[in-house]
């Protein structure tokens, strides 16, 4: 009987053994299975927060459509982060360029790419995006950095105009001038039409500058660079090319006297008088004008007629505009640089 009893006591102290182990085994995964959790929501938080800490905006998102969008994209759009959720990113593009964005948020592989987005309260911000593929909650999806490159486009026009335009007047200046009759002179050398060249001179201004100053000097190259201007077309181009020396160039398909005739009209538009700081100064021009092709087959070629003419103008005495002739090109010496 006390064998018995043992035998019973044992069997009673494995089965409470092995009820306590059970007990505690499941314990162990459910305690394991809140530190996954713990941990699952530590590494969430710290992501979000990584995110939001970054300057370039950034978004998750599946073929386009938003799961998730961090702080800055969020400020650089001027909207809520949970606002546009599930919703197509390609709404925030500029409606010219919407198919653009939506084909390359959905593409397999998605390439750099430069968009204008619009915020909500519809001005524009131009953004340079880049994206890769990513796992996200289980499932493929792609994370797209979206930068913010106003400072970078504003830095390149303002490096643009320094390069290409003049700092006093703002007209074109000498290298942007010469490109585009070089350009011009290549595109009609496939078609008809003319190049009509305008070399201009402010005659005396050394006078002028003397008489009103340095600061009275500039003013007054402003106003006559404006009057030249004002007789410029859409598709003409004006130019100072340094100094007192300024250029025209019209692109039109008329008969070759047209140019002396705007050339007369640019003369009696310096017969007014300019006022500079309240005081009255007069100017007039000395005008050479040549033709392409009529007078010259090349760039170099037509700028030497135009500064050829330019020279009869002014042994004129000034306020005269000459056309260059065909007689006058034995004159002209190869390789002369307008000066």
């Amino acid at each position: 009987m006390q064998a018995d009893d043992l035998l019973a006591a044992c069997l009673l102290a494995a089965l409470l053994l092995l009820a306590v182990t059970v007990l505690v085994m499941r314990g162990d995964g459910r305690f394991a299975r809140e530190r996954a959790a713990r941990e699952e929501a530590t590494r969430r938080q710290w992501s979000r927060t990584l995110a939001d800490c970054s300057f370039d905006g950034l978004l998750i998102h599946r073929q386009g459509v938003i799961l998730q969008m961090n702080r800055p994209l969020a400020r650089l759009l001027a909207t809520r982060e949970r606002e546009w959720l599930g919703q197509h990113f390609a709404n925030f593009a500029r409606p010219d360029q919407a198919s653009a964005l939506r084909a390359e948020l959905e593409a397999p592989q998605p390439q750099p790419a430069e968009f204008y987005l619009l915020r909500s309260n519809k001005t524009e911000v131009p953004v340079e995006i880049s994206s890769h593929n990513i796992d996200h909650e289980g499932q493929p999806a792609t994370v797209t950095a979206i930068r913010d490159v106003s400072q970078r486009l504003a830095d390149a026009q303002r490096i643009s105009r320094l390069t290409y335009y003049d700092p006093l007047t703002g007209l074109p200046n000498r290298k942007l001038f010469n490109d585009t009759l070089v350009a011009a002179m290549a595109r009609l050398g496939r078609q008809s039409g003319t190049i009509t060249l305008f070399l201009i001179d402010l005659d005396h201004f050394a006078r002028s500058n003397a008489q009103l100053g340095r600061n009275g000097g500039d003013a007054l190259l402003k106003q006559a660079a404006q009057r030249i201007a004002a007789l410029a077309s859409r598709d003409d181009l004006p130019a100072r090319l340094g100094g007192d020396k300024f250029a025209l160039m019209l692109l039109h398909n008329g008969p070759t006297n047209q140019g002396l005739s705007l050339g007369e009209r640019l003369s009696a538009s310096f017969n007014e008088p300019f006022i500079i700081e309240g005081q009255m100064a007069r100017l007039s021009l000395s005008i050479g004008i040549a033709v392409y092709p009529d007078h010259a087959g090349d760039a170099d070629a037509l700028l030497q007629a135009a500064s050829f003419a330019l020279e009869q103008a002014e042994r004129k005495g000034g306020r005269a505009v000459h056309m260059y002739a065909h007689h006058e090109a034995l004159r002209a010496e190869p390789g002369a640089k307008v000066t």
